[in-house]
């Protein structure tokens, strides 16, 4: 699993110096390097400003729950949280691993996972008010019909999709815990069964808990969200607004929120090569093609190499200390 891990990884880097290499060649390569100092300071807290607002909000849903978490635990489990979204395909090791590192740091399982589909949820919900809003925005510029197009084809689908889900729900959970239309004989699933009921309705009561909060708690909640990935999407349109090709920031919002997301089910870590090719498509009437090299190659910093060293950082400081505690406790 380890050197698994490892040549995805591996992969996902390969693929995203690739286009920018031969979009621009050694030339945009130097430029990132040469990157003024200053400016790199910028994308570098940027995006740590980000990683600080996730980490915040990983702790304000986990106190509402009665579970608690020093800040930097929450940053810690934050940022190997997302090294685990960025080293698998479509970010599926992301879910189990927060949850994994939460109850290794004492908070029950139901709260791990209440906490999860709560910040899930605050994510979807982010999305479903950003990109109408951002396509609005954009109404009176030169956006893109295909763009255009495509946006309101994945709300309309979204729409569609939740309704479906609110309307069968209830089928699905009857069919599932219906003792005779899965295995009637079979004690072993009847047990199994049974302890699902237990954890869904702990996580019920753990939901009712978030539901019946106070303002203050939705105004953090919203705020952190927001600037969690209002942070990590800006980092596209500081990276151009440096190089002299300024963008409107729906536009690079709606960009990324499209086309990253479209990217993942290439199997590839953080859509890696796919976004790349995706952006610099879309980006192609905005700058030449050597600064749209460089500007992915800065994107890819703020939001993937950055990631991965200070994510694979954090695990490994869990880890440690983990087994330190081990060790004592022997």
């Amino acid at each position: 699993m380890r050197r698994a891990g490892s040549l995805l990884i591996t992969l996902a880097l390969i693929a995203a110096l690739a286009v920018p290499m031969l979009l621009g060649g050694r030339d945009a390569l130097a430029t990132a390097w040469n990157f003024p100092l200053p400016n790199l300071a910028a994308l570098t807290l940027l995006t740590m400003c980000g990683w600080l607002s996730k980490a915040q909000k990983l702790r304000v849903l986990l106190r509402q729950i009665g579970a608690q978490l020093t800040f930097w635990r929450a940053l810690g489990i934050s940022l190997a949280t997302d090294f685990a979204f960025m080293a698998t395909p479509a970010g599926a090791g992301g879910y189990p691993a927060n949850i994994h590192l939460l109850k290794r740091a004492g908070v029950s399982t139901s709260s791990s996972a209440a906490a999860v589909v709560a910040d899930q949820l605050l994510d979807l919900l982010f999305f479903a008010a950003a990109i109408p809003l951002s396509l609005l925005a954009l109404l009176s510029t030169d956006l893109p019909t295909g763009l255009r197009a495509t946006a309101l084809g994945i709300i309309t689908l979204l729409i569609v999709m939740s309704m479906v889900i609110a309307l069968l729900r209830h089928r699905f959970w009857r069919w599932i815990f219906a003792r005779d239309r899965i295995s009637p004989r079979n004690t072993w699933w009847h047990r199994r069964q049974r302890e699902l009921l237990s954890f869904l309705h702990s996580m019920r009561l753990q939901g009712r808990t978030l539901t019946h909060a106070n303002a203050g708690f939705y105004s953090k909640l919203a705020l952190f969200t927001a600037l969690q990935w209002l942070t990590r999407y800006g980092a596209l349109w500081l990276v151009l607004l440096l190089l002299g090709y300024p963008l409107p920031f729906a536009y690079a919002l709606l960009l990324q929120a499209l086309i990253l997301h479209a990217a993942q089910w290439t199997g590839v870590p953080s859509g890696a090569g796919g976004a790349e090719l995706g952006l610099a498509a879309a980006l192609a009437s905005w700058a030449p093609a050597s600064s749209i090299a460089t500007t992915l190659l800065l994107w890819r910093y703020a939001t993937l190499y950055l990631g991965l060293a200070a994510g694979g950082m954090a695990w490994l400081m869990l880890v440690t200390q983990r087994r330190q505690h081990q060790c004592q406790g022997s």
